[in-house]
């Protein structure tokens, strides 16, 4: 997706918004809506294998599965006055971690991702608290938004941090030059399942424009994967590198987590290159991660060691819709006949 397209799905579909304002919204009596809606299908080649993907809830295994890319996202915003702003969103996906439906345990749940109020100090300075985005890698803001890329979704390799936080937020942009620089400070606190972080502080940085962009995000706090685990020490931080250069798009991501009481940090990235061919665009992509021997406990699926090649093409059906193919060759880091595995999947996303 072209740099304009790109922005113009930030500024319609990925404003973070509001959780407590009246239903009677007297500043303007409208909301102004948006939304997406992503359907896709997978499966992995062997029995006792399965992949995680970051924007659904549930994990691809050897049966044919529409669970983990199947995902709806209703936004909207409510304007209060000239300077501030309540937002949105609305999000549905099947989640087997959190369903208590009697088939097979799982069920599509919809929820309030997003929450926050927004105010615009200045033309350049904005403040948000509530439940908003949690500004970790370069796709964050937009990640569940299907058509924002051309994988059917972002390597799961790197993309592990929660979407979404509760806290405060500010943020500044503005133009050296040519140049874009954005600057986000929070403070924030995040509980999920099996997972719960307090006292974070993070910052991110990004300057440049279309034909290059670099990225930079460190935060630092305390967390736990049980509630009757003691909280350690955690920093996280994450480089991000963006290129595009006519029909020519490079990306990369570098992540590193350090846990306090393991001396080994988790270092993960990928490096994507993608030709745009009229309304075809193939697009290749190599991921990996580092084993970390405490993390890896916790939550396997998705801390585990591997590494992923993935053959992609996207075909553009209109600028609200796109068509996704894509192989992934897949080898984790052990010994067992499964080690090495594929997976399949196709996806459609559109943006309403």
């Amino acid at each position: 997706m072209d740099k304009r397209n790109l922005k113009r799905l930030v500024t319609l579909l990925s404003v973070p918004l509001v959780c407590s304002l009246p239903i009677n919204v007297t500043a303007s009596d409208k909301i102004i809506w948006g939304g997406y809606f992503s359907a896709g299908v997978g499966k992995t080649n062997k029995e006792d294998t399965s992949y995680n993907t970051p924007v659904g809830g549930t994990d691809f295994d050897d049966s044919v599965s529409f669970e983990p890319l199947t995902r709806i996202g209703l936004q909207g915003i409510i304007p209060i006055d000239d300077n501030m702003r309540g937002t949105f969103q609305i999000t549905g996906r099947n989640d087997s971690v959190t369903s208590t439906s009697s088939t097979n345990g799982k069920k599509f749940n919809a929820e309030f991702e997003w929450a926050n109020i927004t105010y615009d100090v200045s033309d350049e300075l904005s403040l948000q608290a509530g439940k908003f985005v949690l500004p970790v890698y370069y796709y964050s803001d937009f990640y569940n938004v299907g058509l924002a890329y051309d994988w059917v979704a972002p390597p799961a390799e790197v993309y592990v941090a929660p979407s979404a936080t509760e806290g405060v937020l500010a943020r500044y942009s503005t133009y050296v030059g040519d140049y874009e620089l954005t600057a986000q400070a929070w403070s924030s606190a995040y509980t999920g399942v099996g997972i719960q972080e307090r006292d974070v502080l993070g910052m991110a940085l990004s300057f440049g424009k279309e034909e290059l962009l670099f990225r930079f995000m460190t935060l630092e706090g305390e967390l736990k994967f049980n509630a009757a685990g003691d909280y350690t020490d955690f920093q996280y931080t994450a480089f991000a590198l963006v290129s595009e250069i006519g029909n020519f798009r490079f990306v990369s991501e570098l992540a590193t987590a350090d846990v306090d009481n393991n001396t080994d940090a988790r270092d993960s990235w990928y490096a994507s290159v993608a030709y745009r061919l009229g309304k075809f665009t193939p697009v290749l992509t190599y991921s990996t991660n580092e084993d970390n021997p405490f993390l890896s406990s916790q939550s396997p699926s998705y801390f585990y060691a591997k590494e992923a090649y993935t053959y992609g093409l996207s075909y553009e059906l209109s600028i609200q819709s796109k068509l996704k193919l894509e192989y992934k060759d897949i080898k984790m880091d052990d010994e067992s006949e499964n080690a090495s595995h594929n997976l399949i999947s196709a996806s459609i996303d559109t943006v309403f």
